[in-house]
C-alpha cells in the first residue's frame, strides 16, 4: 500500500512539475483563443413578440410539443427566429424560409437559465481517434427525450418514471395494455439536414432493408424475433408506424426506443441518401464501382461494405464525412442532430456546423442550437487534454477528466478562463473490469468461465487503495452493483467478493488447478505453459490507464502474469469479435442499461450464443449455464408489464453477477470535474440541481456564448 501511494504521489508531482513549465506559455495562447474566435454569422436571438421574455420561467425544465407548451403557459409563440448565418443563406436563396424548415409542431426546449444569443464556435478535445464519447451527448436528438433530472440520464433509461419521458423526434407514442403493440408518430414536417422530409419510408427502409437484411445483419436483433415469432412492422401513414410482438414487451420503450444515445439511428435512416448504396435499389455496376473505391472488390462483399462504411458512419460515436470514410461525395451525411459534420480537418480533427433544419426552438421562438459551430480537436493522452484545459484551448471537458487532476484544474481556472464543477460522474463507477466468457484459446476460456477464477480476480483488488490513490479518497469501495438508491439494490451485490483478501484469492486459484508448476512464481496451464492474462483496453475515462496498471499489479501479486496493452477502440472490437480479448476496463451505470445481462449482448459473450437461444438451438452455439440464466432473467425483464416485476428480475440479474462476478467493480460514487468556459451560459444551474455530467452534456443545444467576443 505504501508503494502504491508513493508511486501515485511521485507521478502527480512529476505531472505538476511538467505542467508548471508549460503553463506560462500556454496561458498566453489560451487567452488569445478565448478572446478572439472569429465566427461567421454571429448575432442576437430575440425575446420580443407576443411571447413575453419571462413567461417560460415558471415552467419545468424539459421538452414540450408546441401545443402542450402553449397550454402550459397560456402564451403562444407567434413567430420564429433563426441564426444570422442562416438568415443570410435564406436571403441568397441557398435555404428556404425558416417556416418551411421547421416541423409543423416544433419541439420547445425550456432553457436552464435564460434565452440565449446566436453565434460562436465551441471547441472541445477528444481522446479517441475513431470515436467520440462527447458527441453522443452534445450532438444528439432522441426519439423520446428525457426531462433533465438528478436521478436518471439518457445513459440509463430502464425503469424510468413516465413523467421523465418527454417528446422528441417522436411527437407521440403508446404501448398497448398487453405490451404487444408499440405505436409511434414522427413529428410531421421534420426534415433531414439536407432538407428532405422524414417519413415512415425512412423507418421502413431501416427496418426492412437494413436491420432485416441477412447480408448486413446475419443475426437479427432479438427484438425483431421477440417471443419466437417475427416482429410485425406496419406503416400506418406517412408519420405513424407500429410494431406488433409475439409476446408482451413491456420494456420496449426503455430497452430499444430510449436506449442509449442517438436513438433515432436505431429506427430511422435517410433512405434517399442510402438507397444508392443498397444492392436492392442501386445499379449493380455503379455500386460495385463505388465499393472498389473503398477496397471491396466483389458484390459478395456488399454486406460488409454497407456495415463497415455506412453503418459505421452513422454509429452513435461516429464522427466522419463521406470522404473521410472513402466515398467520393462532397455533401455531408444527412442527420437529425443539431450539428452536421461538414469538414474533415485531418489528424482526427473535425468541424461541425449547425443543422438548418433542426426541430427544436426556445420559448421565444428562436431555432436551436444557439451556437454556430463545433470544433473537435484530438489529443492523444490526458496530459495534452489537461494542457488544452488550463491554457483555455477547450470550451468543454467532462467525459475524460480525472479527479486526481482537480487541484491542478482549480489552480488554473481563472487564467484558463473556465468554470469547474465537481459534478456527479456520468456513471456510477468510473472503473470496472468486464471479463469475457469466451476466448480463442480453450485453456484460457475454461478459466474465464469458471466463477472461482473470477472471484479470485475480484478478491485480489485492494479497493481502498483505488479510492485513496486513484480517486483522492472519494467514493466507496464496491463491487459492481445497482445504485444504492435503486429499488432493486441489494447491499450484498456491492459487498460480495469485494474484500481485499489475496490469500483467499490464491486458495481459489489453487483449487481450480491454476498453480505454479515450475517454481518461477507464475501460475501455469496444466501443460506447463505460463498462464498470461491478456488485458487489452482503450482510453474510455481519465482513470483507464492507471486502473489497468493497478489491476496488473494486484493480479500479479497472486501469481497471475498479466499483459497490459493500450489499443485503439476499433482494434479492441476486432479482438472482441475474434474472441481474442479476456479482460478490459470500462465504466458502470448500474441503474440503467448497464445491468449485467446487457453486457452479454455486446461485450462479454459471442453473438452465436444469443443466436442459439433465439433459434431454439437450431443455429449458433450453446451458451454456458451462467449466460442462459442471465438471458432468461433478461428476457423476463423485457417482457414485464409492471415496475414491480421489472425490479424483481433486475434483482435476479444482479444476484447472478454478485455470485459469479462477470463485471468486477472498484469504487462507487466518485465525482468528476466538469470543465466549461466562463464564456458559456445555461450550464451553471447544474450544480444546484445535482445534474450529472451526462445530463449537462445532453442539454448542449441550449448553451450559448454570453461573452459577445465569442459570438
Amino acid at each position: 500500500r505504501v508503494l502504491f501511494r508513493s508511486i501515485s504521489l511521485e507521478v502527480r508531482m512529476r505531472e505538476k512539475a511538467v505542467f508548471s513549465i508549460v503553463v506560462v506559455l500556454l496561458i498566453t495562447a489560451g487567452m488569445l483563443f478565448a478572446g478572439g474566435a472569429q465566427d461567421e454569422g454571429s448575432g442576437e436571438a430575440t425575446t420580443s413578440g407576443a411571447q413575453s421574455a419571462d413567461a417560460w420561467q415558471g415552467v419545468d425544465l424539459g421538452y414540450y410539443n408546441l401545443g402542450d407548451y402553449v397550454a402550459e403557459t397560456g402564451q403562444k409563440i407567434e413567430s420564429f427566429n433563426e441564426a444570422p448565418m442562416l438568415a443570410a443563406r435564406v436571403a441568397s436563396g441557398e435555404l428556404p424560409a425558416l417556416e418551411d424548415r421547421l416541423p409543423k409542431d416544433p419541439l420547445v426546449v425550456v432553457p436552464w437559465e435564460e434565452i440565449g444569443q446566436y453565434g460562436g464556435t465551441l471547441h472541445f478535445t477528444a481522446i479517441n481517434v475513431s470515436q467520440d464519447w462527447k458527441l453522443r451527448h452534445i450532438n444528439n436528438a432522441h426519439l423520446i427525450q428525457m426531462k433533465p433530472n438528478s436521478g436518471f440520464d439518457m445513459g440509463g433509461t430502464l425503469a424510468v418514471p413516465e413523467d421523465l419521458r418527454q417528446p422528441g423526434i417522436l411527437e407521440s407514442w403508446s404501448t398497448s395494455a398487453d405490451g404487444k403493440t408499440f405505436t409511434a408518430t414522427i413529428r410531421e414536417g421534420l426534415k433531414w439536414s439536407d432538407g428532405v422530409p422524414v417519413t415512415t419510408e425512412d423507418v421502413a427502409f431501416r427496418i426492412n432493408d437494413v436491420l432485416k437484411h441477412p447480408e448486413i445483419y446475419p443475426v437479427p436483433a432479438t427484438w425483431l424475433n421477440w417471443g419466437g415469432t417475427e416482429t410485425k412492422f406496419e406503416v400506418i401513414d406517412d408519420y405513424t408506424f407500429r410494431f406488433v410482438f409475439g409476446r408482451a414487451y413491456g420494456s420496449f420503450v426503455e430497452t430499444e426506443v430510449m436506449v442509449w444515445h442517438h436513438s433515432w439511428l436505431y429506427f430511422i435512416a435517410p433512405s434517399h441518401f442510402l438507397k444508392p448504396y443498397h444492392k436492392d435499389y442501386a445499379d449493380a455496376d455503379e455500386l460495385l464501382a463505388t465499393m472498389k473505391t473503398v477496397e471491396f472488390e466483389s458484390m459478395s462483399d456488399w454486406g460488409t461494405f454497407y456495415s463497415d462504411v455506412l453503418n459505421a458512419a452513422y454509429g452513435i460515436d461516429a464522427v466522419s464525412t463521406p470522404r473521410s470514410v472513402g466515398l467520393d461525395i462532397d455533401e455531408p451525411f444527412p442527420t437529425l442532430d443539431a450539428f452536421i459534420v461538414t469538414e474533415d480537418l485531418g489528424e482526427a480533427n473535425f468541424l461541425m456546423e449547425r443543422n438548418p433544419y433542426y426541430h427544436m426552438v426556445d420559448p421565444a421562438g428562436n431555432q436551436l442550437p444557439y451556437i454556430d459551430y463545433y470544433r473537435r480537436d484530438y489529443a492523444e493522452n490526458m496530459e495534452l487534454v489537461n494542457m488544452n484545459i488550463i491554457s483555455g484551448k477547450t470550451d468543454l471537458q467532462g467525459y475524460s477528466t480525472r479527479i486526481e487532476d482537480y487541484p491542478l484544474l482549480v489552480d488554473n481556472k481563472d487564467a484558463g478562463n473556465y468554470n469547474l464543477l465537481p459534478s456527479p460522474a456520468f456513471v456510477d463507477q468510473l472503473i470496472i473490469y468486464p471479463i469475457s466468457l469466451v476466448h480463442e484459446d480453450p485453456r484460457m476460456e475454461a478459466f474465464l468461465q469458471n466463477k472461482a477464477f473470477r472471484r479470485a480476480l475480484s478478491l485480489a483488488l485492494d479497493r481502498n487503495q483505488y479510492k485513496e490513490s486513484m480517486f483522492m479518497g472519494f467514493g466507496e469501495p464496491a463491487n459492481a452493483s445497482a445504485r444504492p438508491a435503486s429499488p432493486f439494490f441489494e447491499r450484498s451485490h456491492m459487498d460480495n467478493w469485494a474484500a481485499y483478501d489475496p490469500e483467499q484469492a490464491k486458495n481459489l486459484l489453487d483449487e481450480i488447478d491454476l498453480v505454479d508448476r515450475d517454481g518461477d512464481g507464475w501460475r501455469d496451464f496444466k501443460d506447463g505453459e505460463r498462464f498470461v492474462l491478456p488485458f487489452d483496453y482503450f482510453i474510455i475515462t481519465g482513470a483507464t490507464t492507471p486502473s489497468a496498471e493497478f489491476a496488473k499489479r494486484y493480479w500479479e501479486d497472486i501469481g497471475i502474469s498479466v499483459k497490459v496493452r493500450q489499443i485503439d477502440v476499433g482494434l479492441f472490437f476486432e479482438l472482441k469479435s475474434n474472441r481474442k480479448y479476456a479482460v478490459t476496463t470500462w465504466w458502470l451505470g448500474g441503474s440503467g442499461m448497464y445491468y449485467p445481462s446487457n453486457w452479454l449482448n455486446w461485450l462479454t459473450a459471442p453473438t452465436e450464443w444469443r443466436t442459439w437461444l433465439n433459434t431454439g438451438g437450431e443455429e449458433g452455439e450453446e451458451p454456458i449455464e451462467f449466460a442462459k440464466l442471465l438471458w432468461t432473467a433478461h428476457d423476463n425483464l423485457d417482457a414485464a408489464l409492471t415496475m414491480e416485476d421489472k425490479y424483481k428480475y433486475l434483482k435476479e440479474i444482479w444476484d447472478l453477477n454478485a455470485d459469479a462476478p462477470m463485471l468486477i467493480g472498484t469504487v462507487y460514487g466518485v465525482p468528476q470535474p466538469f470543465v466549461y468556459s466562463q464564456d458559456l451560459s445555461n450550464i451553471s444551474r447544474a450544480e444546484a440541481e445535482g445534474f450529472s455530467n451526462v445530463t449537462i452534456l445532453d442539454s448542449a443545444h441550449q448553451w450559448y456564448f454570453k461573452n459577445p467576443d465569442r459570438r
